[in-house]
């Protein structure tokens, strides 16, 4: 299996993310939830 992790960089790397965030708010629960628990 393969994984992709798309990593966003250089001077507009937080605005970026910011509206990826903005555009689909679940992501940023998903992520939270992921870090918070184990495996």
């Amino acid at each position: 299996d393969q994984m992709r992790v798309y990593i966003p960089y250089g001077q507009e790397w937080y605005g970026y993310l910011m509206r990826r965030m903005a555009e689909k708010p679940a992501n940023v629960m998903f992520f939270l939830r992921g870090v918070a628990t184990k495996g």
